[in-house]
């Protein structure tokens, strides 16, 4: 399971982003955009490339290394539990899922954090591309931050290698330009973060974008009281009002974001 997902983990998000570039030109959530969908969607895509080649293959090597070392040590709360592989494998993916809603808020409150989260909220338009616009600085933190879980709770690799696939498969789907049906959206939001619930969050008002923090699923939002909704999602303004032209976030200046001072809002 583990190598067919590392192996094939590309195939399966250009697949996966392919699907919903088609179903938000049939079915867009936000028919009017402030730039063409095509050379938004370069831009964040070469974005992403550039803190692959920096940041990717640097991530994959760690995670292997310290999961096998910490495997081979029996190190972590789960490797002396010895509990069903798959009760382990759900509480696993909750703990996790649950850090990352913990580091969501985290980027939202610390000033230091928002500094480099921002670039994600810069974006002007929201679609499937914008699941993977984030500054490198904060994927290194983030990164730190699981490979310490991992060593901690005793997370083998295939486990934290499903768990990164739904989080990016749950992210392509929630930043997704993708109108879901009337009767479907409410029932599906109980238990997964939608669209329409996910592009609140990236409102220009403060009190949206500090809300429905969740990726995956939505309980979090609910459980601790950061859910909003909105009904009215077409007139939501998407972006940060300090960043409100596409000039404002071209590539060079999607980089060099956190180091320029700018108020929040």
């Amino acid at each position: 399971m583990t190598e067919f997902i590392i192996n094939n983990k590309t195939l399966i998000l250009v697949i996966s982003a392919a699907l919903l570039f088609a179903l938000e030109t049939f079915r867009p959530l936000f028919e009017s955009l402030p730039e063409k969908r095509i050379r938004h969607i370069f831009r964040n895509v070469m974005y992403s490339v550039f803190n692959f080649l920096i940041f990717g293959f640097g991530y994959g090597l760690a995670l292997i290394q310290i999961s096998s070392l910490s495997e081979q040590l029996g190190l972590g709360l789960f490797y002396n539990l010895f509990w069903p592989s798959w009760l382990e494998t759900i509480l696993i993916l909750l703990v996790l899922d649950l850090a990352l809603y913990i580091w969501h808020v985290a980027n939202h409150k610390i000033a230091f954090l928002w500094k480099f989260h921002q670039v994600h909220h810069s974006d002007l338009i929201v679609d499937f591309s914008s699941a993977s616009r984030f500054h490198i600085g904060e994927l290194t933190m983030s990164a730190i931050i699981r490979l310490i879980l991992l060593v901690l709770l005793g997370i083998s690799l295939w486990q934290i290698a499903i768990f990164e696939l739904i989080v990016i498969l749950c992210a392509q789907f929630n930043h997704s330009n993708m109108r879901l049906p009337l009767w479907f959206e409410p029932l599906l939001r109980w238990f997964m973060v939608t669209p329409e619930m996910h592009h609140i969050h990236h409102s220009d008002k403060p009190r949206e974008t500090d809300s429905n923090y969740c990726t995956t699923i939505s309980l979090w939002d609910r459980l601790f009281g950061t859910f909003f909704w909105r009904s009215d999602i077409k007139n939501i303004n998407i972006g940060l009002k300090q960043y409100p032209k596409q000039e404002s976030v071209t590539i060079w200046r999607i980089i060099t974001m956190p180091f320029r001072k700018k108020k929040r809002h």
